[in-house]
């Protein structure tokens, strides 16, 4: 619902900056002569208002899509995962992602740190996102 309303307020505001601009996104004649004679409900939508919902809808699917990308199914086994899916745990790099797949296998994950794989930095943030299963 956020999402929505943070969408609507920026297609506001776009509408807003784009009507102020000096001879930018002026109604057509069309448009003057239906607001003349009050006949808005036969005209097609305003260029600027198709344009405002056009980017509030697109913004709203990649929205959609970046969250999808970003949720993960739970978290990732260090033993067993590829780099790429490492990769993936928030707070990661690919030189980390490249030491632990390098150093397996693992009993648990805090041995991380105890064997000097990433700092104690960089294993506060992934911890919550890694997993170290036993070879199954």
């Amino acid at each position: 619902m956020m999402m929505v309303v943070t969408m609507m307020e920026v297609g506001l505001h776009l509408d807003l900056k784009l009507s102020k601009l000096p001879g930018a996104c002026q109604p057509s004649p069309r448009e003057k002569l239906a607001k003349s004679m009050k006949l808005a409900h036969n005209v097609a939508m305003p260029p600027r208002v198709f344009a405002t919902a056009l980017l509030m809808v697109s913004l709203f699917f990649a929205g959609l899509t970046l969250l999808a990308e970003t949720k993960s199914a739970g978290p990732v086994d260090i033993n067993h995962a590829a780099v790429a899916e490492i990769e993936k745990v928030p707070g990661m790099t690919a030189v980390w992602a490249a030491r632990i797949v390098r150093f397996r296998p693992y009993r648990a994950k805090s041995d991380l740190v105890e064997k000097g794989i990433v700092p104690a930095e960089v294993y506060a943030r992934i911890r919550d996102g890694i997993v170290a299963r036993k070879n199954e």
